[in-house]
């Protein structure tokens, strides 16, 4: 399906954030995950109002970010309080930003997803934010559900390309994206910014000059949109 890059923006925008800005929580929109057996979770989005049962959904990210502190460039605490804030500041008001909750059939979140950074005038973004908790799920669950929603992306979105960064020593993501039909197309350095407590691994730019110190690599990883359908066909 092809899209004018206006029209395909406007679909994103109109697109997440009736996901994003539900009646009711409990009506949410629940993308089926299935495999060999049958549905095995449930995709839902974060809510941009945080209420109720919703209220939830920040202090599990807040857990599970800090149980995976490290697979982040930036790294830093993370509180139910400090997570609550920017999903109500930045994430709630941005309709290029979405993230899921991954569901057990029985509602219980195991891990979250997310798409953002549309470029390409809504045809391309950046697939990430991708956690599993310690809470019981499917055996490839993240791995199914991954492929879900980037299947999802494609044939409801429009979106043709899709792209992410990772550590080039994060072995198990890499492997997970690999699988998924993502495959590494640059290297990337990294400096290493500290800034109290907080550490933040930033690009080396062109021009920067390996003077300026390499403290560690990143992989860009692509994946189109006719490779990820092959592969979940095949």
């Amino acid at each position: 399906m092809d899209y004018e890059p206006m029209d395909a923006l406007r679909l994103v925008h109109e697109t997440l954030s009736a996901l994003k800005h539900p009646n009711d929580f409990h009506a949410m929109a629940r993308l089926p995950v299935t495999g060999r057996n049958g549905t095995v979770a449930y995709l839902r989005a974060v809510p941009a109002e945080l209420k109720g049962e919703a209220r939830s959904d920040a202090r599990l990210m807040a857990e599970w970010r800090g149980l995976h502190r490290r697979a982040f460039f930036t790294w830093m605490t993370t509180t139910e309080q400090s997570t609550k804030r920017w999903l109500t500041e930045c994430y709630g008001p941005s309709d290029e930003d979405i993230i899921f909750m991954i569901e057990t059939p029985e509602r219980t979140p195991f891990g979250h997803l997310a798409l953002y950074h549309f470029e390409a005038g809504g045809a391309a973004c950046e697939f990430g934010r991708v956690l599993r908790g310690p809470e019981a799920g499917p055996t490839g669950g993240m791995t199914l559900a991954a492929r879900c929603l980037l299947l999802w992306a494609a044939s409801t979105l429009g979106i043709r390309r899709v792209f992410l960064e990772v550590f080039k020593e994060n072995q198990k993501a890499i492997s997970l994206y690999e699988r998924l039909g993502f495959i590494a197309t640059e290297t990337v350095p990294l400096r290493r910014v500290e800034a109290g407590e907080t550490t933040r691994w930033e690009k080396i730019t062109q021009g920067g000059g390996c003077g300026s110190g390499i403290d560690g690599y990143a992989l860009r990883m692509e994946a189109t949109a006719d490779r990820l359908q092959a592969l979940a066909r095949g």
